[in-house]
């Protein structure tokens, strides 16, 4: 859970890497490959639409329902990503 919410105020970041290179149109670039990536090999990817609930078996994700503008709608996972900015 820590890793999840991190503790407030402390100095010290911690990276698995020492630099990167920011996508040259901002990081909108680096997730428009990610959907074609995704979608090429036959998975959906929802935006704008707001997740309710992420459904755990296992101590794993396998269903996330989220609002879409028509009411909710669930689909099967077997891995869910969020974009979500997290406190730093």
């Amino acid at each position: 859970m820590n890793s999840l919410m991190p503790r407030r105020n402390r100095t010290d970041v911690t990276s698995l890497i020492e630099e990167f290179e920011y996508p040259r149109y901002g990081p909108g670039m680096m997730w428009e490959r990610c959907t074609e990536l995704v979608t090429d090999q036959g998975s959906a990817v929802l935006l704008s639409h707001p997740v309710r609930r992420v459904g755990h078996r296992g101590g794993r994700a396998f269903e996330v329902e989220a609002l879409s503008p028509e009411g909710p709608v669930v689909g099967e996972a077997t891995d869910v990503i969020s974009s979500m900015p997290l406190p730093h």
